[in-house]
């Protein structure tokens, strides 16, 4: 189902209903600011402290670098027709990465009309940066890929067939996520997570940190953290699982900044929800309303930014 649907179905759900409010269960507000894109947005990046976001604005996927005060563009770059509502942006490298349709651009934020362009062999809907390359996953093939380029040229360097042990997960679903880091690629979907040498291209282990799926990944403090319905579980670089954080619902996004978790629930509503967890008590140390449909959360030590895809706003929250 696709993000728009999926608004339409849960309003009509929820017509009449209220969200939480930012002071719910007791926990004291975080400072906040809405700032209108006007667009769509479908992923946010953080690029030295600030954000930018991949959106869907008319027939085209757009980057747009946000004044932080004001929304306004103070860079806009065209990447191409969009996928269903996905796309995936990255940073890495002193570069800007980001894929919409089946294109992917390189872009230098400090001169936004810098802009490399690579054809895709299907519809993107991840992205990550490292060793030296940009893994990229892409469905829409008989097959989901992980294409892998060379960062510097473009070139692909892999293809990797991204297959599941459906007898081993139950499901059949495509990737949803990726992470380059603490030795591995990392590629959650097919209710697995799946480990990817970059030595050799290929699947090295299928892992299983968390029930039902595991469905969004973040990497920080030397540690991969696996999102996966009403759990959010750390695991090492050899995917050992060193702790597990059980969640009041379920998580949509993850970032991780300073020992705290900031997730976003999946929720298709008309207020969603960001919850702050402090990664070593375990516990959730406040939550906060969002907008309409919560997409994609990023963040830094102080502020974690959220986009919201129904009313087109991207919204920072500044711990006090």
């Amino acid at each position: 189902m696709s993000r728009r649907l999926q608004v339409i179905v849960a309003m009509l759900a929820l017509a009449g209903s209220t969200g939480p409010s930012p002071a719910a269960a007791g926990h004291r507000a975080l400072h906040a600011r809405r700032l209108p894109l006007h667009a769509a947005p479908l992923a946010v990046t953080i690029v030295r402290g600030n954000p930018w976001v991949l959106a869907e604005r008319g027939d085209a996927a757009v980057v747009i670098r946000p004044d932080p005060l004001s929304g306004a563009a103070l860079a806009l770059i065209n990447v191409d027709r969009p996928g269903p509502d996905m796309g995936a942006i990255s940073f890495g490298g002193g570069r800007i990465w980001a894929a919409a349709g089946e294109q992917l651009v390189s872009i230098d934020p400090a001169r936004p009309a810098s802009v490399l362009r690579r054809r895709l062999p299907g519809v993107a809907n991840a992205i990550s940066y490292g060793f030296g390359s940009v893994w990229v996953t892409t469905i829409g093939q008989r097959r989901h890929l992980l294409v892998r380029l060379d960062s510097r040229t473009f070139a692909v360097r892999a293809r990797i067939w991204l297959t599941a042990r459906t007898g081993e997960t139950g499901e059949a679903s495509g990737p949803s996520s990726v992470a380059a880091g603490l030795g591995s690629v990392w590629v959650a979907g097919f209710a697995a997570l799946l480990r990817i040498d970059p030595k050799t291209d290929r699947i090295a282990s299928y892992l299983f940190p968390t029930s039902p799926s595991a469905t969004n990944l973040a990497i920080a403090q030397g540690r991969l953290w696996v999102l996966g319905g009403t759990t959010a579980a750390a695991l090492d670089r050899h995917g050992h699982r060193s702790k597990v954080i059980r969640l009041p619902t379920a998580g949509g996004g993850i970032a991780v900044a300073d020992n705290r978790l900031w997730i976003i629930d999946n929720c298709g509503c008309r207020q969603g929800t960001l919850l702050e967890i402090n990664a070593r008590t375990r516990r959730t140390a406040r939550r906060f309303a969002t907008g309409t449909t919560p997409i994609d959360v990023a963040a830094t030590p102080a502020t974690a930014w959220v986009t919201t895809f129904a009313d087109g706003m991207l919204s920072s929250f500044t711990a006090g």
